[in-house]
């Protein structure tokens, strides 16, 4: 790593990147203060999986490479592109690097060490929030479950109840095309009291399926719910249970855990209960409406 030997205009990180786009001209005194640009030479490692946490970075141009090292291969789990963030989860949680990240490109990032990051945390609380924000998404309760995909989406398609069969089948092809256009691992979440569309598709017995029950739910009890199709898509039912809490809660503890497995998470569903439904999409990342 080494500081670019020409002149760039920082102000350039401030028109561009929304994290920094809507700050005021006090904030972004203090950020411009506070960051080094520095070059990164193709296949230059930026810091190891267990490293202690040293800098924010920031991608102003070329690719950077996120992985994991496995008994002594490298697992790729990510490319960040120009305008993402990364590094930051060690530095709000003060842990160790959980991976590994590599210039694939020669590449220009943002850099703000550690010590003025931590200042910056306190001058601009906004900023805070919105890495905090940032950080309970990334998380995905990695300490119930081990990860394995670095980043996912939660894909919720839903509408009126008379749709609900062209619903199952717009998520099933989405799935499908997800999975052969982009080689990623997708899931279906299917809520198995109603008619089962999704299930009856891919030849699923009703019976296959994980019942709400009072308390915690065991991710390993989940996994061992998910049926793995022909297709390469895969599929769990979840049915509500007597006197076991809001199902939107069920819903979104499964999908918790599923997002470190799967790169996209698709939930088909109606429901006749307007504000269950409302916290399962203010949840989703992308919402489908048909």
């Amino acid at each position: 790593m080494e500081k670019p030997s020409y002149l760039f205009d920082r102000a350039l990180v401030f028109r561009q990147f929304p994290l920094f786009a809507d700050l005021n001209p006090f904030e972004k005194r203090l950020i411009f203060d506070s960051l080094e640009i520095v070059d990164y030479k193709r296949g230059e490692i930026i810091y190891r999986r267990g490293d202690p946490p040293d800098a924010f970075y920031c991608i102003i141009s070329g690719r950077v490479q996120v992985f994991m090292d496995r008994e002594g291969s490298e697992e790729v789990l990510e490319y960040l592109h120009r305008g993402k963030y990364f590094g930051f989860i060690s530095l709000l949680t003060g842990e160790s690097h959980s991976v590994s990240a590599r210039a694939v490109n020669d590449s220009l990032l943002v850099k703000i060490p550690l010590e003025k990051f931590k200042v910056l945390l306190k001058g601009i609380p906004r900023l805070s929030l919105e890495l905090s924000q940032m950080l309970s998404r990334r998380l995905k309760r990695r300490d119930l479950h081990p990860k394995t995909i670095f980043e996912s989406t939660i894909v919720a398609i839903t509408g009126d109840s008379a749709l609900r069969g062209q619903i199952d089948s717009y998520a099933v092809h989405l799935a499908l095309q997800l999975t052969c256009q982009t080689s990623k691992k997708a899931i279906i979440v299917e809520i198995g009291d109603r008619d089962a569309g999704v299930s009856r598709h891919f030849g699923i017995p009703a019976e296959v399926c994980l019942t709400q029950a009072p308390g915690f739910l065991n991710p390993a009890d989940l996994m061992r719910a998910v049926v793995k199709t022909r297709d390469g898509v895969d599929v769990l039912c979840l049915r509500s249970g007597q006197g076991s809490g809001p199902l939107s809660v069920f819903v979104m503890a499964a999908l918790t855990t599923l997002v470190n497995d799967y790169h996209f998470c698709l939930l088909p569903f109606w429901g006749a209960d307007a504000l269950e439904s409302l916290k399962v999409l203010l949840q989703s990342d992308v919402i489908h409406l048909l």
